[in-house]
């Protein structure tokens, strides 16, 4: 990200709050997997228990350490949300730049295209196309990236329209 980004970000409490709760989850993550313990190992006479020492958020039916196991859970979680990010913003972007720029038929088709997108509630195509494809990595962040890329589209061409009619543009 831009320097001048992240110091805007910083400045402000709600923004230096969330990168740091961001920092700390990333972080989590990338220490999840130095923890020795092993994370699928069945211990049913340790389950259920409540937290401890031993273990800070308790353990599971099968005695496994919930914290360990939520950490590692953060791992799939953060990487499916930066790659469907990444896929939203990189497909918004270049829709919106290009309806943007060329105008006339193909703005008009691409801003409808947008609006039809907006009125179909993600979450039961999330579901459907979850099911029809499967649960996999690669599945939930091309689902999500291609139901998530309206809004930075239309944000993007807004924005591409408004500097193609400044002064500096024209000239």
């Amino acid at each position: 990200a831009p320097a001048w980004l992240l110091h805007a970000v910083w400045r402000s409490r709600t923004g230096r709050t969330a990168l740091l709760v961001l920092a700390a989850l990333v972080l989590a993550a990338l220490v999840a997997p130095l923890v020795p313990a092993d994370r699928d190992a069945l211990h049913l006479e340790r389950g259920n228990q409540p937290p401890s020492l031993q273990h800070p958020c308790g353990t599971d039916w099968g005695g496994r350490d919930t914290l360990l196991r939520i950490l590692h859970g953060g791992r799939v979680s953060l990487a499916v949300a930066a790659v469907s990010t990444a896929l939203a913003v990189v497909l918004g972007t270049r829709l919106g730049a290009g309806a943007g720029v060329a105008g006339g038929k193909a703005d008009a088709v691409i801003r409808a295209v947008v609006d039809v997108a907006l009125c179909i509630p993600t979450f039961f195509v999330l579901l459907l196309l979850g099911a029809w494809w499967g649960g996999r990595f690669a599945t939930l962040c091309l689902v999500i990236g291609l139901t998530s890329w309206m809004p930075v589209a239309r944000l993007v061409r807004s924005a591409t329209r408004s500097l193609r009619q400044r002064t500096f543009v024209e000239a």
